[in-house]
């Protein structure tokens, strides 16, 4: 199950957007195709972590049953960036001004659904939160990102840490965010 951001072209008239696919196995997407579509909730926060090698700065995404008390993810994504890197940083603020965003339902290669999601505005305050990162994380020498973000991984598995109930953004300590 993954969670995942790409570029694509549904409509020749807007071109190229940045697209959410949800790939899984087929009953787990079954599953979430039995959900109404408007009780299927995107969520994201971001935010950031030194470590011994360096910065790594991260957007979490996931995706939630509105009707589950729990909030447990269905499926989540921590996606890593240097918020140094202004080509890094420039896929986030796209993604920001996109004013709708896609969520393609995929089992393996074929799509069983698409759901919108209204993102005028910035919505979901990601430009916002790009800025804190970066404000935040000012004057922070990167290092060796690379290395960072698998000593990261290694502290902080994605499958541990955001798909469980514990807490809103699962159990990363709450520092790391930006927003909380």
């Amino acid at each position: 199950m993954g969670l995942f951001i790409e570029p694509a072209v549904i409509d020749p008239e807007v071109g190229e957007e940045l697209i959410f696919f949800l790939r899984g196995n087929k009953p787990t997407i079954e599953k979430i195709l039995g959900i109404d579509p408007s009780q299927l909730i995107l969520e994201m926060n971001a935010g950031f972590k030194t470590n011994p090698h360096g910065l790594v700065a991260f957007i979490v995404f996931w995706v939630r049953d509105a009707k589950d008390i729990s909030e447990t993810p269905i499926a989540s994504s921590i996606t890593f960036f240097n918020p140094n890197k202004k080509s890094e940083v420039s896929f986030w603020r796209r993604l920001a001004d996109a004013g709708h965003w896609h969520l393609f339902l995929m089992v393996g290669n074929k799509m069983r659904n698409i759901i919108d999601y209204n993102n005028k505005r910035d919505k979901f305050e990601l430009h916002k939160k790009i800025d804190m990162v970066i404000g935040r994380s000012s004057g922070i020498p990167t290092g060796d990102f690379d290395k960072a973000r698998k000593l990261f991984l290694k502290e902080y598995p994605i499958d541990v840490h955001i798909n469980t109930p514990q807490a809103k953004f699962g159990n990363f300590p709450s520092s790391m965010f930006v927003m909380h």
